[in-house]
């Protein structure tokens, strides 16, 4: 995945001086992406640690909790 992103950033970098504005929409969208799947990644992380703890939950509480992330995230 690094490889990727640094290819990316080399690929914009050939670009900045004659096409700004597109290589500077695409590196603040591979920035909040790469953000985003931290913050999931970490989400996991806390996730596997619980699994330590507590039984598995069923499909129909993954979709409870689902929709339930959804209308929070609505709220904010």
């Amino acid at each position: 995945m690094d490889n990727l992103i640094n290819k990316a950033n080399e690929d914009l970098n050939k670009y900045k001086q004659t096409h700004p504005n597109l290589t500077n929409l695409w590196r603040e969208y591979i920035d909040i992406k790469i953000k985003n799947l931290e913050k999931t990644l970490l989400q996991c992380h806390k996730t596997a640690i619980l699994m330590e703890t507590i039984d598995d939950i069923s499909n129909e509480n993954i979709v409870a909790l689902h929709f339930l992330a959804l209308l929070n995230n609505e709220n904010e």
